[in-house]
């Protein structure tokens, strides 16, 4: 029984020694650990990832701060999750994707820019069907017009609906913001 008690009370001092080796303070344990690339270590608490930057707030005080992404070499959660580099620019490739199709602009301008890519590449097949049939010239050719005018059929379907989509992101986009004039 002596022994037994000796090696419980060994167990628990030797384990409380490793646990006090350990030294993190009781406010970052709850923080998430930004590695930046420079070397330094920042303890903050991730809010928000916009296309560019993370939106940080500190652990000792209630002060919030944007920092780049390029900047950021590695993030660990007070979760244990760790996002190293290249998940870092995954994760803003893909917010900037998303901010880029919300964007009824954006859309409207890519729409038009693909309609507007018709005319060239309608021209641009035309001159290759008459060349090709007054001339007589080998089949070979044949393959450029029929791939100009799946271009031009392609740029057609693809403005027409990033013009569609763009109207329905404005009318999605008003139905949100509350109305003027109106009491709630």
């Amino acid at each position: 029984m002596k022994n037994f008690a000796l090696t419980l009370l060994l167990t628990v001092l030797t384990l409380h020694l490793s646990a006090a080796a350990i030294h993190w303070s009781a406010d970052t344990l709850k923080c998430d650990t930004l590695l930046l690339k420079n070397g330094i270590e920042l303890y903050a608490r991730v809010l928000d990832i916009s296309g560019d930057a993370f939106t940080v707030q500190y652990c000792n005080d209630d002060r919030k701060t944007s920092i780049a992404g390029s900047k950021l070499n590695t993030i660990r959660f007070g979760d244990g999750r760790v996002m190293d580099k290249a998940e870092i620019r995954r994760k803003m490739r893909q917010q900037r994707r998303i901010a880029n199709v919300s964007n009824p602009d954006r859309t409207t301008l890519k729409g038009a820019l693909q309609l507007l890519g018709v005319l060239p590449t309608g021209l641009a097949t035309a001159y290759f069907v008459f060349a090709i049939a007054f001339s007589g010239a080998g089949s070979i050719l044949y393959i450029i017009p029929i791939a100009l005018a799946i271009l031009m059929i392609y740029l057609l379907v693809k403005g027409v609906s990033n013009l569609v989509l763009a109207a329905r992101l404005r009318k999605e986009a008003r139905l949100r913001e509350p109305r003027k004039g109106r009491k709630h």
